[in-house]
């Protein structure tokens, strides 16, 4: 379905004037092969048939050794010029090896976009049922065919052209996406034509409730739950200016129901964290915006946590900052899978939040503890006739909010730590930054997760 060259290098020339460089050599767009075929040097498996394509993309997967069942699913998208594998780059593959998640990564053609740029400004490929939308649900539903998918973690993510395809994706299959992640892009459809393109990267003012109806429109009569969205740019950002992450804000705090006044402020590896909160306490939105940052996904090669968070490259960015590490946290990739543990998740307890956040064993978001009399199975007992069984509960949030809901104190050098209640263990600096501890007693939390 190859695009006009008109559109193309309009599109061209609003990235030369906004300053957007160039990122390295596309990859080939030669001739379609049956089946897929693993590439020999990234570790990308090719997908030659998914569907119909009508948005006529390229598909690749990574699957990682050892990914159990219903595991969750992450579709990366690169930025304009790029390719999938140069945005391998910003470090997915990396954490799903650690985390044990799939991904994907659909790639654009130059038929369709001489700068390799996501149509995320063309109204025929950012409709539900339609163009390349359509062409990176049926890559979802593809993989959902091969793999065991857990369908309440979906989730999506991009840079630039890649974070505005994010924003299509999740305004259009609200039903498919649990949350997404956007880095440098623009609100759903704030453009409507190619004519409309260096307004929108130069960040076009819109009313939070402009912003929002044409979320809702996307899908009309959808009363399901919406997905959850990490917002992510830099002050410094000349080619999509940094006013598209306010306008974003607006957007999706208005399509949660909840206002675009940050409910709580952090400085986390030098950014500014914002969370927006539903009447759950639930964050639905977060924003971050990188001091001094251009154009790029924020990433930190020496990252210890991750044991490295991707390679610095054009538009890749080492700024001390894992952005897809932070990122796969407000996903919730790191807790495991959902449902483990003769407690169950969720269910009578009511896990929280859009998008849904509970993690292995039985807790919520930020919701809390499985639920009242959630944590030992129907009713508790230990077994017919006998005395109770002990009882573990799991708790994963930020130390801050373990100190805020009695489960830890604050402690140590100017109270910049958290000790857990009872234990007294140190469970380290009192942020938001999410952290396992488990209550074995009445009033007596440790460290870790239940056995």
């Amino acid at each position: 379905m190859p695009r006009s060259m008109t559109r193309s290098a309009l599109f061209a020339l609003a990235l030369v004037t906004l300053g957007a460089g160039c990122l390295g050599t596309p990859s080939d767009d030669g001739e379609t092969l049956d089946g897929p075929i693993a590439t020999d040097a990234s570790g990308l498996t090719t997908v030659t048939s998914f569907g119909t394509n009508p948005g006529n993309l390229k598909m690749y997967t990574y699957s990682p050794a050892g990914v159990g069942a219903d595991a969750p699913l992450v579709v990366v998208m690169h930025g304009c010029t790029q390719s999938a594998l140069d945005y391998v780059k910003a470090g997915w593959n990396s954490l799903a090896d650690t985390w044990k998640f799939h991904v994907i990564y659909p790639e654009q053609q130059t038929a369709n976009s001489s700068t390799r740029c996501f149509n995320w400004y063309e109204l025929g490929d950012i409709q539900r049922g339609q163009g390349e939308a359509l062409s990176i649900k049926q890559m979802v539903d593809w993989m959902k065919g091969q793999v065991s998918i857990d369908d309440e973690r979906v989730f999506a993510t991009g840079l630039s052209a890649g974070g505005a395809m994010t924003a299509v994706m999740i305004a259009t299959y609200p039903d498919v996406f649990s949350g997404g992640a956007i880095v440098g892009g623009i609100p759903y459809r704030c453009a409507a034509g190619s004519a409309d393109l260096t307004k929108c990267m130069g960040g076009f003012d819109r009313t939070a409730t402009v912003h929002g109806d044409v979320v809702r429109n996307a899908v009309p009569g959808y009363v399901g739950p919406r997905p959850k969205v990490s917002i992510w740019h830099g002050t410094s950002d000349i080619v999509v200016k940094p006013l598209n992450a306010t306008e974003l804000v607006e957007q999706w705090t208005n399509v949660h129901g909840v206002d675009a006044t940050a409910d709580a402020t952090w400085t986390v590896d030098g950014a500014s964290r914002k969370e927006y909160r539903d009447a759950n306490g639930e964050t639905v939105v977060e924003s971050w915006s990188i001091p001094n940052m251009g154009h790029g996904t924020p990433v930190d090669p020496g990252f210890a946590a991750a044991g490295g968070c991707g390679t610095a490259g054009a538009y890749i960015l080492d700024v001390n900052l894992c952005s897809t590490y932070r990122i796969g946290q407000f996903f919730g990739l790191d807790q495991g899978v959902p449902g483990g543990g003769t407690g169950g998740t969720g269910g009578t307890g009511g896990t929280g939040g859009t998008g849904g956040t509970g993690g292995t064993g039985g807790t919520g978001g930020a919701g809390g503890t499985g639920g009242t009399g959630g944590t030992g199975g129907t009713g508790g007992s230990g077994g017919s006739g006998g005395d109770p069984a002990p009882v573990c509960e799991e708790f994963y949030e930020g130390n801050y909010y373990h100190v805020q809901k009695g489960r830890a104190v604050v402690c140590g050098a100017f109270n910049s730590y958290a000790c857990a209640v009872g234990s007294n263990q140190n469970l380290g600096l009192n942020n938001v930054l999410p952290t396992w501890i488990r209550k074995t007693g009445p009033n007596y939390y440790e460290a870790g997760r239940c056995p």
